[in-house]
């Protein structure tokens, strides 16, 4: 049938029936959907193009607006689309006006919020969200309501205002009826099972990842059941995540291994990034630095190719460093290190500015060490700095681990066991055993006396 609809529409603007082959374009695209994204967007584009030579009724208006939300919506998974966001926006817009009620304009508010976030321009993009979310509460259309949270909330986590994405989350949820599908018919996978994942994700950030990694285990079911690919994918990636939190490198390699394995059929530009990217940390969770290394070049080849994903760069160029340092080239690390905390801070993703920090001063350690102390301090109290603001508990231990490594390498025995006693305690309340166990044994035989925790040989 795709096929059919495709050469139909083909026929009909050869007979120089513009509208009934806009109208077959529409079907083809719809047809095509998620699981082809290029294809699926070249027949919007068409529906586009061939409606400019087309007299505006209701019908053309209509349709004209739906090939703009769906180009604006591949612009946030494929990238480039050959049209600019702020065109189709404009574009969008315009239409929207001479169209009655609000849902024209909340759509378009969503996609292009998101197309501003991805393409890195934070800032724009939560203001856009954040206005459609308003508008839609104006409207007081309960599908509108729910529509305009769902790239609100996951955006709302990658800004790093994690108590606000759990909050619309639920306000969303509540939204849905329990109606995993809502709204999938627009963006091509399940709001309701993205949003659901990100709760569990923000949940283990703010240091709770047990509870978190329950939560992403359901949005992947959800999904799961739906054979829904891109929000696997998704759901799958944030598993890993909060497996990191944890330390458990086995199973976040074997949920990276699941979104790699699923995102190549998607033909998703942004999940392949995402993807990539927890492939990398599930590597270096488990010390497989040439493997991390490797799929991070993929992740960064896909970003810079397609500018796709740019609000993921910082992440996957922190992933880089550490992997470049684990494979002995110290000079890419370091380069990959600095370019990580100045895009994190350029594009506004402030839980990856987090972990950009905090691998910097690893990479810092590791090549310059004690003479480098002023400025790992530094990075460390910015890193700590923004842990508070995000309330991203989740890394705090992080911050407590590498200010022992430091203290290690200046020589205070003192300081490094203190601050490796307070990464344990905090790695135990958080329910991260690997994690602590860890610790213990970097505190090794001399905290026996003093903390209670087991002697355990050096690794």
């Amino acid at each position: 049938m795709p096929g059919q609809a495709a050469l139909l529409a083909h026929h009909w603007e050869r007979a120089g029936e513009a509208l009934t082959a806009a109208d077959w374009h529409r079907r083809a695209a719809e047809w095509a959907g998620a699981r082809d994204r290029e294809a699926m967007n070249r027949h919007w584009a068409r529906v586009r193009e061939l409606l400019a030579d087309v007299p505006a009724s209701p019908e053309t208006l209509a349709l004209g607006l739906v090939a703009r939300t769906r180009m604006l919506n591949n612009t946030v998974m494929l990238g480039d689309v050959g049209v600019g966001a702020s065109v189709l926006f404009a574009e969008g817009m315009e239409l929207a006006a001479r169209l009655e009620g609000a849902a024209p304009r909340v759509i378009l508010l969503s996609q292009y919020g998101a197309a501003r976030v991805t393409a890195g321009a934070m800032e724009e993009g939560l203001a856009r969200l954040s206005e459609g979310v308003a508008l839609a509460d104006r409207s007081g259309d309960p599908f509108l309501r729910f529509f305009a949270r769902g790239a609100f909330t996951f955006m709302l986590l990658m800004a790093g205002r994690l108590r606000e994405s759990v909050a619309s989350e639920a306000e969303a949820e509540a939204l849905s009826g329990g109606d995993a599908g809502l709204g999938a018919e627009i963006t091509g996978f399940s709001p309701y099972c993205v949003d659901l994942a990100a709760r569990g994700a923000a949940t283990g950030w703010l240091g709770r990842p047990l509870d978190g990694a329950r939560v992403v285990e359901q949005a992947i079911e959800i999904a799961r059941r739906r054979r829904d690919a891109e929000a696997t994918v998704l759901a799958h990636t944030l598993a890993v995540w909060v497996h990191g939190i944890l330390g458990d490198g086995d199973s976040g390699l074997r949920h990276a291994r699941h979104a790699v394995d699923i995102v190549e059929a998607t033909g998703s530009g942004v999940f392949r990034v995402f993807a990539l990217d927890g492939l990398a940390r599930a590597h270096i969770l488990r010390g497989q630095w040439a493997e991390a290394a490797e799929a991070t070049d993929g992740a960064l080849t896909t970003v810079r190719a397609r500018r796709s994903g740019l609000h993921l760069e910082p992440s996957c160029l922190a992933s880089l460093a550490h992997a470049r340092l684990g494979t002995g080239h110290p000079d890419q690390a370091r380069e990959a290190a600095e370019s990580a905390v100045a895009l994190a801070r350029e594009r506004g993703v402030r839980l990856f500015e987090i972990l950009a920090l905090l691998a910097r001063a690893r990479v810092r350690l590791a090549t310059e060490g004690a003479p480098a102390r002023a400025r790992i301090e530094a990075d460390l109290r910015d890193a700590a700095a923004l842990i508070d603001a995000t309330e991203a508990r989740a890394y705090a231990p992080e911050v407590n681990v590498e200010r022992a490594e430091l203290a290690r390498v200046v020589g205070d025995e003192v300081g490094r066991q203190r601050e490796l006693r307070e990464a344990h305690r905090l790695f135990t309340e958080m329910g991260a055993t690997a994690r602590a166990e860890q610790v213990a044994r970097e505190l090794g035989s001399s905290t026996e006396s003093t903390s209670g925790i087991p002697s355990t040989s050096r690794t």
